[in-house]
């Protein structure tokens, strides 16, 4: 049973994380309606018929549940899954992995898919053009991130994968003036060949994102460039801090906060 054959849409408004936890409650509750097969049952109780089997009845924990669109709602989602004990898997926007093959190795992979994807003021809801992938939404513009990456990225079989796109994601939608290239062994974004975050992923126990202002030596500020008043930098000079994360839940925790950064650490390392 997947989303494919039998689903159901859960709704939210942007810019506020509190509104995006409520499509996260209401898809774990319908995954729970529908895996239970509940609606089937309810309908037959509403005719008076007592369905007493527990056949075509199942739990959530132990399942496999595929999400395609790893934004702030599906990372939300794959947090509160795994809590449940499920198993997650996920295709990014920023490109299908290959081991996952896109959308429709999700859907061979999981038993539950969730897709996640932006519906915008005048834009009709997505459907499914050949029973497999969604129409790209027409204002929706992809994500400036650079296909050698992701392949260098297949190549590790990093055990921190999902933290990596988690943290590419919210890079390059911070500012579409971002470049990545691999740089250092890891992801970098630079604005015009000027290097100014870097991501450290070796070793493999981390992901570490290195806050800088390029190579070339430039004349130390008397004081730090920007203020991080939620404590998520560690300073190694006043042009130079690193914010460290370990768990997915660390990253999706702070995502509007560390968005946040990352503009205002290009707004004072950027003429």
């Amino acid at each position: 049973m997947n989303w494919f054959a039998g689903g159901s849409a859960a709704g939210h408004c942007r810019f506020s994380r509190a509104v995006q936890q409520h499509p996260v409650e209401l898809a774990l509750g319908e995954m729970i309606l529908l895996i239970r097969n509940i609606p089937d049952k309810s309908a037959r109780m509403h005719r008076g018929i007592w369905a007493k089997s527990a056949s075509r009845s199942y739990e959530l924990r132990g399942k496999k549940l595929g999400i395609v669109g790893y934004g702030s709602i599906g990372t939300q989602l794959s947090v509160v899954a795994e809590a449940l004990g499920m198993a997650v898997f996920f295709s990014s926007q920023l490109g299908a992995f290959s081991e996952m093959g896109g959308i429709v190795g999700i859907a061979y992979k999981a038993i539950l898919v969730a897709i996640t994807t932006h519906i915008w003021r005048d834009q009709q809801v997505p459907t499914t053009t050949d029973g497999h992938s969604f129409e790209k939404p027409k204002k929706n513009p992809a994500m400036p991130v650079n296909k050698e990456v992701t392949q260098f990225l297949d190549q590790l079989d990093h055990p921190l994968r999902q933290q990596i796109e988690t943290l590419r994601g919210i890079i390059v939608q911070a500012d579409n003036r971002l470049a990545e290239s691999i740089k250092w062994n890891g992801p970098n974004y630079s604005i015009g060949n000027e290097d100014r975050i870097t991501m450290k992923i070796q070793p493999p126990n981390q992901i570490q994102l290195i806050f800088h202002r390029g190579v070339k030596v430039t004349e130390q500020p008397k004081q730090q460039l920007i203020k991080d008043e939620a404590g998520i930098l560690v300073w190694r000079g006043n042009d130079r801090a690193i914010a460290s994360f370990v768990s997915l839940s660390s990253i999706t925790s702070v995502q509007n906060t560390l968005t946040q950064l990352v503009q205002t650490w290009l707004v004072a390392t950027t003429d």
